[in-house]
């Protein structure tokens, strides 16, 4: 037998002047007839050896597919080996290409030098690896295949490579995907990195963090077209970027980015304005303002690689946000926001005398009761809003009968806790938003009223120790079992949320909030409503006729 084609070859010689060879030798011809396969160890590497009629060809014996040994596979005159688990085809004269368009299997340069056969097991250089790796993942992230996202991660994370990296390059692989800009995948990447920086020396914790971050980007943008944004440029000017996204133009918000970057301006630059444009209007269930203050966060824990991408992508939520305070139920916000005087008086806000008060009586309590210190009346309505969500009337989330104004379910409740968090965090940095921030705090109390019992009994809720509870609950996420990434993102952001809000609140807001999050975390969650949409979608086409 003669050593094997030229491509076997070449790729010695490109990967010699990367690196010195290592060159081991695995056994002997003999061992290997043709027609057979030998599987050798050598230097902490499983090798797979085939003898065909014209040589041999060596590689890895486990499929980079599911770890299945290749040398149980079929092998063609051609080179083609078949894993014979799951069909996966790789053409090993071609540097272990996979005909299926997935993971390659890696090959090794082999000489028969006498009647033994040396290979060659030195690895690549980083660069080369990583290089390689990550054009895998990329190709794992346009397929949405959580399986492979997680053996490329893996690798890469045994390679040595930055695993935060990573998160970046799937944010510049994905964002000009996203229609409507900004997605919970976003918002739950940063709280992701929040968890892997709280679990240095834990790899298989923060591999699943990095994981669940790019799996959720992968699932937003599967098979979704580039929505691209503007390249014109313009000088950045505060009064046009607030006035372009309330005219909701796209263009011209999305022009003034690179002209506030050229001008030297980065992301704590343009929070406030990005703060005000999410508080300007009673903006999507809270979304605006929770988006801005992750969008902070990923930024700073991801550098300024990321930070332009990123801005694209909230700049074009904001643009593209509902509006709620247009719909009558929430109109009499602006009329009291109007309203709202820079003093305030020296009354205690309780968050008793917030229970039970509609989305009016809310909020005119909320601007008679403000405070020269809003924090006072932030903890009784963010305490309030914990209560309803204690005594949420769970009939109405299994209802199959209600007015589609009613569809309400747990996120109507979680997203008051999230909400409340990055109020704090933006208002502290930029205290002329608190009277809109309040209010809007206000509409979420009233909003859910209807659908709680507050005469429910709900005391075996109670947490005795919130630190040892939060630690338990966050511990779940690690294996949460929930399919959609919406399910598991949300239950991720509030939990952060409710953890850091009981931190700066008092004791019994403290009890409220946990108390709140304890009964959320035990009890069901219906996602899907088939009868409720059947019978709901027969009503409006009767309205329709």
């Amino acid at each position: 037998m003669k050593t094997l084609n030229p491509a076997v070859t070449e790729a010695k010689e490109q990967s010699s002047k990367a690196r010195p060879a290592q060159w081991v030798n695995v056994c002997s011809t003999k061992d290997v007839p043709e027609g057979t396969t030998k599987v050798c160890r050598r230097e902490g590497k499983q090798l797979a050896i085939f003898a065909l009629s014209d040589g041999y060809l060596a590689c890895n014996n486990r499929c980079p597919h599911q770890g299945y040994p290749l040398s149980e596979g079929c092998m063609t005159e051609d080179g083609i080996l078949t894993c014979n688990w799951h069909n996966w085809k790789f053409d090993l004269k071609s540097n272990g290409k996979n005909l299926k368009g997935s993971e390659s299997v890696r090959t090794y340069p082999l000489e028969v030098r006498g009647g033994d056969i040396w290979i060659d097991v030195q690895d690549p250089p980083f660069e080369e690896q990583y290089s390689s790796l990550v054009g895998c993942l990329e190709k794992s992230v346009r397929d949405n295949s959580y399986d492979h996202i997680a053996r490329e991660l893996s690798r890469l994370q045994l390679l040595g490579a930055d695993l935060t990296d990573l998160v970046a390059k799937a944010i510049e692989w994905t964002f000009d995907r996203l229609e409507y800009g900004w997605t919970h995948a976003y918002a739950g990447a940063a709280d992701w990195l929040t968890l892997f920086d709280a679990h240095m020396g834990d790899p298989e914790k923060q591999l699943i963090c990095i994981l669940e971050a790019v799996g959720h980007m992968a699932d937003d943008t599967l098979r979704r077209p580039r929505y691209p944004y503007t390249t014109n440029f313009r000088p950045y000017s505060s009064v046009e970027f607030l006035d372009a996204i309330e005219q909701e133009d796209e263009d011209k918000a999305v022009s003034l980015l690179p002209g506030a970057l050229d001008q030297g301006l980065h992301y704590p630059d343009l929070e406030e304005d990005l703060s005000s444009a999410a508080l300007a209007h009673y903006n999507d269930f809270g979304h605006a303002l929770i988006y801005v203050a992750k969008a902070g966060q990923l930024i700073a824990r991801l550098g300024e690689q990321s930070e332009m991408p990123i801005l694209l992508a909230l700049t074009r939520s904001l643009v593209y946000t509902t509006r709620e305070d247009q719909i009558p139920q929430f109109r009499h916000y602006s009329i009291v926001l109007n309203k709202w005087e820079a003093c305030g008086n020296e009354t205690t806000a309780r968050w008793q005398d917030f229970r039970d008060l509609s989305i009016n009586q809310s909020l005119e309590k909320t601007e008679s009761s403000r405070s020269n210190d809003p924090t006072v009346i932030y903890e009784a309505l963010l305490a309030a809003n914990a209560n309803n969500m204690l005594h949420f009337d769970l009939g109405f989330q299994d209802s199959t009968t209600n007015n589609i104004d009613d569809n309400v379910g747990w996120l109507s409740f979680t997203h008051t806790l999230t909400f409340a968090n990055a109020v704090r965090s933006q208002c502290e940095k930029f205290p002329q938003l608190w009277p809109s921030a309040l209010l809007q705090m206000a509409c979420f109390l009233g909003r859910n009223k209807p659908y709680v019992d507050l005469n429910s009994p709900q005391e075996n809720w109670s947490v005795s120790s919130p630190q040892a509870f939060y630690q338990d609950a966050l511990e779940i996420l690690f294996d949460h079992g929930k399919e959609e990434f919406i399910v598991s993102v949300h239950l991720l952001k509030t939990l952060l949320a409710a953890r850091t809000e009981s931190l700066h609140a008092d004791v019994e807001t403290r009890h409220l909030v946990t108390a709140a999050m304890n009964r959320f975390l035990g009890s069901p969650m219906k996602r899907k409503h088939v009868l409720r949409t059947v019978r709901q979608a027969r009503q409006t086409a009767k309205l329709d006729l």
